[in-house]
């Protein structure tokens, strides 16, 4: 495994799939699950390389705390990038909240929502699973990525409720979508950011760098543990700015 920092002058090479049409359903602020965040929840850019060097210090950071608990999904072709990115943002906000690791099942968010077919879906409709029934755990499924909820195993669906997202917050202030990426990393907030230019979502706030005066910020991609380290990659900020869509789960289980 090698490490991938995608930028604008090679993240051409990383473009395997549909891209550009992909779009949001509702407009900033208007998703039902999701309040829109402000500006005054974002940490100002002038604090961000004392806040870097701190969570480096610490070890404090996403990555640090679940990279070794959390094995990356894999959507192996499967249209379904938008759960697979939603089940793995899950899952690392239940482990820092104090959970034990539990893999959930990814076509259980995605197939409710595509009636079960292989095809993409709004990200709005993922979150709003998600925060309304939750995501059963793997286990009850018959087979990887079973399409036939007739032959999962009996109480799926009452499964789910156990992994439900209390809260996420809208991400994508205009002009402000990376500030917004690299707070949710700082503050330890898994998020969903979308790509027009790669069609494809994938699972941030892992964590944040700068290098050659560039900040970076690490995703997790859904594509299988050899892409990248493990399934992480740096998206450089040009590259790494939402333009769909960045859903950050801010309350994980309505219970805790």
């Amino acid at each position: 495994m090698a490490e991938i920092v995608i930028h604008d002058g090679n993240y051409q090479q990383y473009i395997t799939g549909y891209t550009g049409a992909e779009r949001r359903r509702t407009a900033f602020g208007e998703c039902r699950a999701a309040p829109a965040i402000d500006e005054d929840w974002l940490i100002p850019r002038s604090q961000w390389d004392d806040e870097i060097a701190r969570k480096d210090e610490e070890k404090s950071w996403l990555w640090d705390r679940t990279q070794d608990r959390i094995p990356c999904q894999y959507q192996n072709g499967i249209n379904y990038c938008h759960a697979f990115a939603q089940v793995m943002a899950q899952e690392a906000a239940e482990v820092v909240a104090g959970h034990e690791y539990v893999r959930l099942s990814a076509m259980s968010i995605g197939g409710p929502i595509t009636g079960w077919r292989n095809r993409g879906a709004y990200p709005e409709a993922d979150i709003e699973q998600a925060a309304k029934y939750g995501a059963c755990e793997y286990s009850y499924q018959d087979s990887e990525f079973s399409m036939r909820p007739s032959r999962w195993q009996d109480g799926w669906e009452e499964n789910r409720k156990l992994h439900r997202v209390a809260e996420y917050l809208d991400g994508l202030l205009r002009g402000k979508a990376f500030d917004a990426l690299v707070t949710s990393a700082i503050r330890n907030k898994p998020s969903l950011p979308s790509y027009a230019w790669w069609g494809h979502a994938v699972t941030g706030g892992w964590r944040v760098r700068k290098q050659n005066g560039v900040y970076q910020a690490m995703i997790r991609n859904p594509h299988g543990p050899t892409w990248g380290e493990n399934g992480f990659g740096w998206l450089a900020e040009g590259k790494g700015t939402p333009d769909i869509c960045l859903f950050i789960l801010n309350a994980i289980r309505p219970t805790d």
